[in-house]
């Protein structure tokens, strides 16, 4: 292990570039299930304020009314808004819902409201 070789690849290692120390940090803004009743209050921050974002929305939700789809309009009109697709109808949550009780992980109780059916 005295080689040249060995020798070259340690102070490759010891001496090579050194990972970064975090000087600059990022902070990714996401927004799920809109457009909702605050969508309005997140697009006008974003906007006086220039930051990125991406809106990940139902499609229920944006076809709701005309006032939800100005919504969309706004935020796709906004350079630095990213739109993305959350499901049309979220129904999904139903299948994750099922499989919870099935494993016990979600009670089952009449007043239960957090993740109703």
């Amino acid at each position: 292990m005295n080689s040249p070789f060995y020798r070259a690849l340690l102070f490759a290692i010891l001496l090579g570039p050194a990972p970064a120390m975090a000087a600059v940090k990022t902070i990714y803004l996401t927004f799920d299930d809109g457009p909702l009743n605050g969508t309005s209050n997140i697009l006008n921050v974003l906007d006086a304020e220039q930051v990125p974002a991406a809106l990940f929305m139902v499609g229920l939700h944006a076809e709701a009314s005309k006032e939800r789809q100005a919504l969309v309009a706004k935020a796709k009109s906004l350079p630095f808004v990213t739109i993305g697709n959350h499901s049309y109808s979220h129904a999904y949550n139903h299948y994750n819902i099922s499989m919870l009780r099935s494993k016990g992980s979600l009670p089952t109780s009449p007043g239960r409201t957090r993740f109703s059916d």
